[in-house]
């Protein structure tokens, strides 16, 4: 990979690191809400739902750190951040 190219790929992991950290806030900021509902809420249908959304929320952001962690980690590519 050449100069350029390693330095456009260091610009878009550098979005996709502030994007994870985006999603990481807004899951734990669900799950507080989440945290903070009656438990008759928590157990329902519309509990059951936000929490399968924080999941998901929590499943992409893993996604990211090890799709982050696969591009970096690379022969020649660790000095890529």
């Amino acid at each position: 990979m050449n100069a350029k190219d390693r330095k456009t790929l260091g610009e878009l992991l550098a979005k996709i690191d502030d994007a994870r950290i985006e999603i990481e806030e807004m899951k734990d900021e669900e799950q507080e809400k989440l945290d903070n509902q009656p438990e008759s809420i928590q157990e329902s249908e519309k509990g059951e739902n936000w929490q399968a959304l924080i999941d998901a929320l929590d499943e992409f952001t893993s996604t990211l750190d090890q799709a982050h962690s696969d591009l970096t980690s690379t022969d020649g590519l660790e000095d890529v951040d």
